[in-house]
C-alpha cells in the first residue's frame, strides 16, 4: 500500500501562481487602487481648490475702488490726480455695470423702467450717446 502525502497531490504551481502568490499579487492590486483613487481625488480637489481661488482673485481684481475725493489725494497725492469729473446720470438710477474700450466709457444703469447704456468720452466725460432697452411688450 502506498501512502500519498498532501505534497503529492497538490499541483506543481510556478512560483507567482502559488497560492501565497497569488494572494501577494492581490494585495498589490488592492494597494495600488487605493493609490490610484487617492491621487485622482487629490488631482480633482486641487483643481477644485484652484479654479475657487482664481475666480475669488478675479473678482476681486475686477471689483472697481470706489474713494471719495478726498480719499484719492490721501492716496495718490495733490498732485496725483490732475482732474476729478463727476458723471450725470438719471436721477434715482444705479449703475449695474461698467466698460472701457479705448477713449469711450459705458455705463449700464438700470432707472426703475427699463436699462439703458450711457456713452461717455474717457477724458471730459461728455456723453456720446444713449441706448434704452425695454421689453419688446411694452412698445
Amino acid at each position: 500500500m502506498t501512502t500519498e502525502t498532501a505534497d503529492e497531490n497538490e499541483p506543481e504551481y510556478p512560483p507567482f501562481m502559488s497560492p501565497t502568490g497569488v494572494r501577494r499579487m492581490t494585495v498589490a492590486v488592492v494597494v495600488m487602487g487605493v493609490i490610484l483613487l487617492v491621487g485622482f481625488a487629490t488631482l480633482v480637489g486641487l483643481i477644485i481648490y484652484k479654479s475657487g481661488k482664481a475666480k475669488k482673485a478675479a473678482i476681486e481684481k475686477a471689483r472697481p475702488a470706489i474713494v471719495s475725493v478726498d480719499e484719492a489725494r490721501a492716496i495718490y497725492g495733490a498732485n496725483g490726480v490732475s482732474k476729478f469729473v463727476t458723471a450725470r446720470i438719471p436721477k434715482g438710477a444705479r449703475i449695474t455695470g461698467t466698460t472701457v474700450d479705448g477713449d469711450r466709457v459705458f455705463l449700464t444703469i438700470d432707472d426703475g423702467s427699463g436699462s439703458a447704456l450711457m456713452m461717455f468720452d474717457a477724458k471730459d466725460w461728455k456723453v456720446l450717446g444713449v441706448a434704452r432697452f425695454s421689453d419688446a411688450a411694452d412698445e
